[in-house]
């Protein structure tokens, strides 16, 4: 079976997926964590290399009530801590200006932590992208080129992309999508030139590995394009 060598998953449907069945609507994230962690582990056994977790877009954060915006961070430090304890070789990555809504020390420390402990693992990475929005990325790294002095080229602009260390996107989960399949807030602008969409109508925290491996089959079956 073809494996996509970078997979992103839009993990949507976690609030909507906790009040169908009776419970707080934060308590979806709290499962849809517990997802996250046995889906990104079943997409690196399946051989994917880059595996691209949004967290929340800067949008998502800008209309969200602080409450659940600490609630996301308690999350992930959660999930940080996890990792630290329990190493795996995966290299690791915080992406986006998420301090700008959350302005957690104890997170920055985590993942800088984190990032650092496992720089030396190139064979299998995680992003996770936390008020992250492309349109932003794209900004700053012109910005960055201009303050430079640089020409602005394929190459020099790539690297002053937060996410430039990416390949090419080939598959894009999203759940939690009934009648209504969409990107949002410029995904991964530069790496989305030629990748195939997964849409399904299951909420995140019911999207478990059983439900990624008929994903990796779909695409595995199709004959993609790449732009002809």
């Amino acid at each position: 079976m073809s494996v996509p060598k970078c997979l992103v998953l839009i993990p949507d449907g976690n609030r909507t997926y906790a009040l169908m069945q009776g419970l707080p609507a934060l308590l979806g994230h709290t499962m849809g964590k517990q997802n996250a962690r046995r889906v990104i582990r079943a997409a690196f056994d399946f051989g994917v290399q880059n595996v691209v977790f949004w967290a929340a877009s800067e949008l998502n954060l800008q209309k969200r009530e602080p409450a659940e915006i600490g609630h996301l961070c308690c999350l992930l430090k959660e999930e940080l801590r996890r990792r630290l304890c329990e190493p795996e070789e995966v290299r690791f990555r915080l992406i986006g200006p998420w301090q700008r809504f959350c302005p957690d020390e104890e997170l920055a420390g985590l993942a800088a932590t984190l990032a650092e402990k496992t720089v030396e693992y190139e064979q299998r990475q995680l992003t996770i992208l936390f008020g992250y929005s492309g349109r932003t990325e794209m900004i700053e790294a012109v910005c960055s080129l201009n303050r430079a002095g640089e020409q602005v080229t394929e190459d020099s602009l790539r690297n002053r992309l937060w996410t430039g260390y990416l390949p090419d996107v080939d598959l894009v989960i999203r759940t939690g999508v009934k009648g209504n399949p969409h990107l949002s807030d410029c995904l991964l602008m530069w790496q989305m030139r030629n990748p195939e969409l997964y849409f399904s109508e299951v909420g995140w925290p019911n999207f478990g590995p059983d439900r990624l491996t008929l994903a990796l089959k779909d695409f595995g079956a199709r004959s993609r394009k790449l732009g002809t």
